[in-house]
């Protein structure tokens, strides 16, 4: 797998991602987080590192994105063991 920290940006995947991602808020809490394109999507949340809701989402073989307007966030991808 793979951790990446984004903050005050957008990653984006290519619909051939396959596997688990988590997202976490790495401060007290993260501003206007958008998660595009996978199974469990959201729209300018407020994510606050007291309650994970980000966490075993799934690519579902769509481009997505991840973006944050007002913090940091660590996004943690696993792929499916062979």
């Amino acid at each position: 797998g793979m951790m990446l920290v984004i903050e005050n940006e957008a990653v984006s995947f290519r619909q051939e991602m396959d596997g688990y991602l988590s997202v976490f808020s790495m401060g007290k809490e993260a501003k206007g987080v958008t998660i595009k394109g996978m199974k469990y999507n959201l729209n300018d949340y407020t994510m606050t590192n007291d309650y994970p809701i980000g966490v075993s989402n799934e690519f579902v073989g769509e481009a997505a994105e991840i973006s944050v307007e007002d913090g940091q966030l660590v996004l943690i991808i696993s792929w499916p063991e062979d």
